[in-house]
């Protein structure tokens, strides 16, 4: 089983190395040694190499959602702006009253001198 300490083949140690920093292409390389059982995978049950392929996969995409979620949240509305925006709309009653006086002020005719 791997240690604290072990490396992966050709690359750095695990505890220093944090695998998004990894290129791609090393990152599919120890995923593809984790599935193949080579290296120091090759003494570890199917069934833990593959959930930590699936670990691997579902932190992948969760990352990629973050990232996503991240870039949107810049461009979203805070509290403050919002309301600021809600207390400079109109309200029912001050519409109403309008309203009621665009009525009137077409209602009547409107005088000659």
């Amino acid at each position: 089983m791997l240690h604290p300490g072990a490396k992966l083949a050709g690359g750095p140690a695990l505890a220093s190395a944090d695998p998004s920093s990894l290129p791609p292409s090393r990152q599919a390389q120890a995923l593809d040694d984790l599935l193949l059982g080579i290296n120091e995978w090759r003494n570890i049950q199917d069934v833990v190499r593959i959930t930590f392929k699936a670990f691997h996969d579902v932190l992948r995409q969760q990352g990629e959602s973050i990232r996503a979620l991240e870039r949107t949240v810049d461009t979203k509305a805070g509290r403050a702006e919002v309301s600021v925006a809600l207390q400079q709309k109109a309200n029912a009653n001050e519409m109403a009253a309008r309203m009621a006086e665009v009525r009137c002020r077409h209602a009547m005719p409107a005088k000659d001198s």
